[in-house]
């Protein structure tokens, strides 16, 4: 009978490895969906060359500071720009714009129809940064400022402009599909 003894502590051993094994499994799947969901959630601070306020990117929302600081410095770029400085300002932000044949297309032919008009009649501008508003609803959010335009010592115009810049979010990173400068 002894044999049975040891048969049967060994059966109820066994039965207990059993539950603590489906416990493991359960505690290692809830981890696994505790690790999925925190990745999707990962908070990403994305910077733009210059820092004046803190904001923040969570999922695919972004935070408005982060509008206002990438939409100072995209408009700046695109804006700002003298005879000298025109290819280097527009280098600069290539990083920002979207890499889809269609979407490049524009934004190129816009740059390459600024730098020339730039150059051709030796034209400096300046950019004053105004306000930026954000538009969620239709991915896309518009700068407005003041624009001066001068040629050597001589102011040719002044006039308020706004850049209605659309963009997508892909990876957790904004960008822009294209722009349009209403002046």
């Amino acid at each position: 009978m002894k044999f049975f003894g040891e048969y049967n502590r060994n059966l109820r051993q066994l039965d207990l490895f059993k539950i603590f094994s489906f416990l493991l499994v359960l505690v290692n799947l809830y981890l696994i969906e505790n690790l999925v969901t925190a990745n999707k959630n990962t908070k990403i601070i994305i910077t733009p060359p210059y820092i004046t306020s803190e904001f923040e990117n969570v999922g695919d929302t972004f935070s408005f500071s982060y509008y206002e600081q990438i939409g100072a410095h995209l408009s700046n770029a695109l804006l700002t720009i003298s005879p000298s400085s025109v290819n280097k300002s527009f280098d600069s932000i290539q990083g920002y714009f979207s890499s889809e044949p269609d979407e490049i297309k524009a934004v190129k032919d816009f740059l390459i129809k600024e730098t020339d008009r730039i150059k051709k009649d030796n034209i400096y501008q300046a950019f004053y940064y105004s306000k930026t508003l954000p538009n969620h609803k239709n991915n896309s959010f518009t700068v407005e400022g003041l624009l001066k335009t001068m040629t050597g010592n001589i102011m040719i115009e002044e006039k308020k402009v706004q850049i209605i810049f659309n963009y997508k979010v892909n990876n957790k990173k904004l960008v822009i599909k294209g722009f349009e400068v209403s002046k």
